[in-house]
């Protein structure tokens, strides 16, 4: 058992085992030092862990920032950002820079977005969400963009109630009681002590199609102006501003349909994943919004596997799925790449991924 020690900004200082401690040090980019003489030579290390708490590529001196590669020696990214982090700060707009080159003050968790350890930024011009209802971002050590399990509430007509205290994310929560009462006030067990709270998933066969539409469009609204890779979400964008539901569609559980723009959902996808809100905001957004009805990936073209890359690889959605949701993505990534390409397994970026859900 190896106990970790952090600084101030989620790196490892040190690590615990038994009577030896090992001790760890970094420049200000992230860079493995001597923690005794401060000098990059003789430098060992027992884990692959370290500067704010992300994977080391020793090897290759690179730090995986799990969205993009980092290299601490020239204090750059190796791939663009896909994310203008705030549009009046002139830094945001060197692409390849780490944390607006300020690393002392910022830390990156998703290789995308930083964070700021005394929430000094202006969020609701940098994170993906619109933080009106997720303003305590947390510390710098989470990776996530938001901490806790947080619960919407909607009431058997799919109409928007509110949610519990913390914020709008994790389980959809369905009130089918008369009380008013405030869910601001609760956490999500506290909500669900309630006889007449259940989660949706406990209800769906009791919810009409409209109830549904309603419940799905809430829900993927609350990325109203989210930049998804090259595209900033719009649900005017979409046939009548809502997601429908079509009970017909038998083979798939999203269908998009590129020349009206509708994006319409069966509630089939019950029988492989749970009704959470970002495996909802994934497959509406990511999939079908952005892959089918923005880029045009679809089965004529042969291209529909990259939808599914697309999912996997939006990680601030993708981080916070459930393992089923994961397991059913990788799965068809797997089928459409035989069916498009004829190979049998996925790409090699993704079988670590399929071998950790799929096998």
């Amino acid at each position: 058992m190896n106990y970790v020690i952090k600084d101030h900004q989620g790196s490892m200082y040190a690590t615990v085992t038994g009577n030896t401690v090992e001790r760890y040090s970094f420049d200000a980019w992230g860079r493995r030092r001597n923690p005794q003489t401060l000098s990059y030579d003789n430098v060992t290390t027992s884990f692959d862990r370290g500067y704010t708490m992300h994977e080391h590529y020793d090897d290759f001196g690179l730090i995986n920032m799990n969205g993009r590669l980092y290299d601490p020696l020239v204090a750059r990214m190796l791939s663009p950002d896909i994310v203008i982090q705030d549009e009046q700060n002139s830094q945001a707009y060197n692409r390849y820079s780490y944390c607006l080159n300020n690393p002392l003050r910022y830390t990156d968790p998703s290789g995308y977005i930083v964070r700021d350890r005394y929430n000094i930024l202006n969020w609701s011009s940098t994170m993906y969400y619109d933080v009106d209802l997720n303003r305590n971002n947390g510390s710098s050590f989470n990776t996530d963009l938001s901490e806790g399990i947080y619960s919407p509430i909607y009431d058997v007509n799919g109409n928007f109630l509110g949610t519990t205290k913390e914020g709008f994310t994790g389980d959809v929560l369905v009130y089918t009681g008369n009380d008013n009462i405030d869910f601001s006030s609760l956490t999500e067990n506290e909500a669900l002590e309630y006889p007449d709270m259940f989660e949706y998933d406990e209800v769906r066969n009791l919810l009409t199609g409209n109830a549904k539409s309603n419940i799905w469009t809430s829900i993927v609204s609350q990325l109203e102006g989210a930049q998804i890779y090259d595209e900033k979400f719009s649900l005017s964008s979409i046939n009548d501003s809502k997601i429908g539901f079509n009970a017909n569609i038998n083979e798939a559980n999203w269908a998009t349909s590129p020349k009206s723009g509708k994006i319409v959902g069966s509630d089939l996808y019950n029988k492989s994943y749970e009704t959470t809100v970002e495996n909802i905001q994934s497959s509406v957004i990511v999939h079908e919004w952005y892959s089918h009805l923005k880029k045009g990936n679809n089965d004529l073209l042969k291209s529909h596997r990259l939808a599914y890359k697309n999912v996997i690889n939006f990680k601030p959605l993708w981080n916070k799925t459930t393992d089923n949701y994961k397991k059913f993505n990788l799965k068809n990534l797997q089928r459409y790449t035989q069916d498009e390409t004829g190979r049998s397994i996925v790409d090699k970026p993704y079988r670590r991924l399929y071998k950790l859900y799929c096998e």
